[in-house]
């Protein structure tokens, strides 16, 4: 049998490390790891290596320093040395290391995807030996996650206990080899670090998609249709607890797991996190291959299945606006629409008392109006609802407007609509931002009723030239949300009913992460 290669990897970042390490040892390479330069020289006398992936910029010794060292005092011009980095390509320091005279060498800039490491380092130093080279969806295969037939989605797979769970035993578990379904998780985490080391390592088992804060993940839920939930506490834009909140309003996934893992310490955070409807509350550091067997532990006692495929017309909304319902559901009618559909969000509800009036009482004719006080609501539901026009108030609270339109650009949110602040306070910020970004002015609706009616109906008219294609007509919309808001109101109470049941019948499990030494 071949004798198995061994890459040796040095970056000070233990996280950097353990996504190479949880890669390479996937694909059957041996690694070695080293928090720095020097550590790297020990390691490679004691055994050299086959291959060397590391970082530049370390302390006590950085990449080109080692670089010189294995050259000089270890003559190893052939050593393939694959150098991952967050410093510019452009970087003088980057220069200086493809200048050496090294016969395999290749720098790439961080992040890196764990599929971009296997395949380099295929490329440069050939496969592991008694296991070839895989890639994500391969190892995870091999390890036992063949992909399951989907079935019905189990109602009781929530809620267990919350008790803390405190790390013990070894620092290395093995992955639990048996099979388990192969599940969508989705990881928020506004460390990038934090979410490139749990992608890589639950990718070998599971399909892995990340956010890095609620806010980003309410965005993307649908799209992602997830069948776990991995969320940090503490996060910019919407915390842990805030993301839950609305996730639980969702009419779709008002049960699924949702597991908390965090580095907070307060002895309070486990039961709100309970009360909010959290699964399982779980510590800062937390080994990834505890967590893939923590995952499997919790499928297999909740019976866990994959989510069956979202039927054509099924609700998408992560919440309702705040308009009155029509009177029943109407047949969906796709097709151009000669009336433009305005959405505002606007926190401030006397704002929003003198924009009804403009729009709804003197307004243009031939427009359709949506209304919602909860930006979260609005941001979740701008793929659904299809406006032509979204009126903001920049200074709604958690976001304001140039945060909300730069949020929108980078989430491909923007196309299809035209946007316009309006409100009755601004900073100078705004109307600066407004006339840059959409060559028009501010809308203070404190101003003459003639004045804001000529700016409403400006924005009106640019957004009919481009009325855009809608799959709902704004009835069907209503009676919908309607709907939803009174499928929410009895799942809220069935699970008020349910919690002591299910606290009992989860507790084992709980109590088993609790004790198991692993």
């Amino acid at each position: 049998m071949t004798k198995k290669k061994t890459i040796l990897v040095i970056d000070d970042e233990p996280d950097i490390r353990a996504i190479s390490a949880i890669a390479l040892r996937s694909a059957g390479y041996n690694v070695t790891e080293s928090g720095n330069g020097r550590e790297g020289l020990r390691a490679i006398r004691q055994s050299r290596p086959d291959m060397i992936i590391m970082d530049l910029m370390m302390p006590e010794m950085n990449g080109i320093e080692f670089c010189r060292r294995i050259l000089d005092e270890f003559k190893m011009d052939d050593m393939p040395v694959l150098m991952i980095s967050g410093v510019n390509r452009k970087a003088k320091i980057v220069g200086q290391f493809l200048e050496m005279p090294l016969k395999h060498s290749h720098f790439e800039p961080k992040p890196v995807e764990a599929d971009f490491i296997l395949g380099k380092v295929a490329e440069m130093c050939g496969p592991a030996g008694s296991a070839k080279p895989e890639t994500k969806k391969k190892a995870a295969a091999a390890s036992g996650s063949a992909e399951p037939k989907l079935g019905p989605r189990t109602p009781s797979a929530v809620k267990p206990s919350r008790k803390t769970w405190t790390e013990k035993g070894p620092k290395a578990p093995k992955l639990d080899e048996s099979k388990g379904p192969r599940l969508t998780i989705l990881v928020i985490d506004d460390e990038e670090d934090i979410r490139a080391l749990l992608s890589t390592a639950l990718g070998l088992r599971h399909d892995v998609e990340t956010a890095e804060h609620g806010m980003d993940a309410l965005g993307m839920i649908d799209r992602v249709d997830p069948d776990l939930v991995i969320s940090d506490i503490n996060m910019p834009v919407m915390n842990g607890l805030e993301t839950i909140e609305a996730i639980r309003r969702h009419p779709r996934y008002g049960d699924i797991p949702v597991f908390f893992l965090t580095a907070e310490t307060d002895t309070n955070l486990p039961r709100k996190t309970y009360d909010l409807g959290g699964n399982l509350y779980l510590r800062k550091p937390l080994d990834p291959i505890r967590l893939l067997n923590l995952i499997d532990r919790f499928v297999a006692e909740v019976q866990l299945t994959p989510r069956p495929p979202r039927k054509a017309g099924d609700p998408t909304d992560a919440g309702a606006p705040s308009a009155k319902a029509g009177a029943g559901p109407a047949q969906a009618r796709p097709g151009r629409s000669d009336k433009v559909r305005i959405l505002t969000i606007d926190y401030d509800a006397a704002n929003t008392k003198l924009l009804k009036a403009h729009l709804e009482e003197n307004g243009p004719p031939g427009c359709e109006t949506l209304w919602t006080e909860d930006l979260r609501t609005g941001l979740g539901n701008l793929n659904r609802w299809e406006p032509d026009v979204v009126f903001y108030n920049p200074r709604n609270p958690g976001m304001d407007g140039i945060a909300f339109a730069q949020n929108l650009k980078i989430k491909k949110l923007n196309a299809g609509f035209e946007l316009a602040f309006v409100g009755r306070e601004f900073f100078e910020a705004d109307a600066e931002y407004s006339q840059k970004r959409f060559g028009r002015n501010v809308i203070n609706i404190t101003l003459g009723d003639r004045e804001v009616r000529k700016s409403l109906v400006n924005v009106i008219e640019d957004a009919r030239t481009h009325v855009r294609q809608k799959s709902l007509t704004l009835d069907r919309l209503l009676a919908e949300d309607q709907s939803h808001r009174d499928k929410i109101k009895q799942q809220r109470n069935r699970v008020s009913q349910q919690r002591h049941d299910f606290r009992e019948k989860f507790a084992n499990l709980q109590s088993f992460i609790d004790r198991e030494p692993w």
